[in-house]
C-alpha cells in the first residue's frame, strides 16, 4: 500500500519542486487543520482511464483537470461541474482536453480530479497572505459573484483568537446574505469564524506558504466545504 503523504510532506515536495500545490494536496492539507472538503478521487489520464477507473464514482460530480501549469482552471477550460453520467464524464475530459491544448499549449495533465458536486448555498471566501513586514494575515469575504462586486472583505493578522474572527464577520456588509437570503441556510457564524483560526494557525506553522485562496467555501446546511482551494508555496528561501 502507498503511503498517503501529510500535508506537510507535500509543502515540501512541492517546495523542492518548484511548484504550488495542486488543488487535491491542498484539499489534503486543509482537511488535517479541521477543514470539510469534500471526498475526491484521482483519475488517471490518457490510456490508463477505463471503464474500472470510472466505476462506482458518485454522480453528480465535477471533474478538474490535475497541473500544475494550470492556474485559472476555468479560463483554461480545465473544469466542468454537474456531470451526470459516465459518458458524460468522458466526453467532459475529452473536452477539456482540447481546451487545455488551445488555451495552454505545453501543459502537461497529471490525471482529473473528481468530487461531487455540491449542491448550491451562499458562498463564503477566504483567504490568507504573507505581508513582508506584518507577517501571514487572514481574509474572509462574501463570495461568488459577489467578491469581485462589492470587495466586501475583512482582514486581520495572524494569529487570530476567536473574537478577532467574530469580529471580522460582523465588519462584513454583507451580513444580509449570511443570514440566508432567498430561503437558503443561514452561515454557522460560530464555525467560520473557527475556520479563520484555524486558517490563521495553518500559515502560522506552515511558513512555506505564500497564500491561500479557498473560494468557494459553501454553506452546506450547517456544515462549510470549502469548493475549491489554491495554496501557494514561497519560492523565497527562509
Amino acid at each position: 500500500m502507498v503511503e498517503r503523504k501529510t500535508g506537510k510532506q507535500l509543502l515540501h515536495y512541492a517546495r523542492a519542486e518548484g511548484r504550488d500545490l495542486l488543488e487535491h494536496e491542498a484539499l489534503r492539507l486543509l482537511e488535517e487543520y479541521l477543514f470539510t472538503v469534500p471526498p475526491f478521487q484521482i483519475l488517471p489520464h490518457g490510456e490508463a482511464l477505463s471503464a474500472e477507473s470510472l466505476a462506482g464514482l458518485p454522480y453528480p460530480l465535477v471533474a478538474k483537470a490535475v497541473s500544475s501549469q494550470i492556474v485559472h482552471k476555468t479560463e483554461a477550460g480545465a473544469v466542468r461541474l454537474d456531470i451526470k453520467t459516465e459518458t458524460e464524464l468522458v466526453a467532459a475530459i475529452r473536452e477539456m482536453e482540447a481546451a487545455i491544448r488551445e488555451r495552454v499549449p505545453g501543459a502537461e495533465i497529471e490525471g482529473w480530479m473528481v468530487r461531487p458536486y455540491l449542491p448550491e448555498g451562499t458562498e463564503i471566501i477566504l483567504g490568507s497572505i504573507v505581508d513582508p513586514q506584518f507577517g501571514p494575515a487572514v481574509m474572509v469575504g462574501i463570495g461568488g459573484v459577489f467578491t469581485e462586486a462589492y470587495r466586501d472583505v475583512a482582514f486581520r493578522l495572524a494569529p487570530l483568537s476567536l473574537l478577532d474572527a467574530e469580529e471580522m464577520i460582523e465588519e462584513l456588509k454583507g451580513q444580509m446574505l449570511l443570514d440566508g437570503p432567498r430561503g437558503q441556510n443561514p452561515v454557522p457564524r460560530g464555525k467560520l469564524a473557527a475556520l479563520l483560526v484555524q486558517l490563521g494557525t495553518l500559515m502560522q506553522e506552515n511558513p512555506d506558504i505564500s497564500e491561500c485562496d479557498l473560494n468557494p467555501v459553501l454553506c452546506c446546511g450547517e456544515t462549510l466545504v470549502v469548493a475549491d482551494a489554491r495554496v501557494r508555496v514561497s519560492r523565497v528561501e527562509g
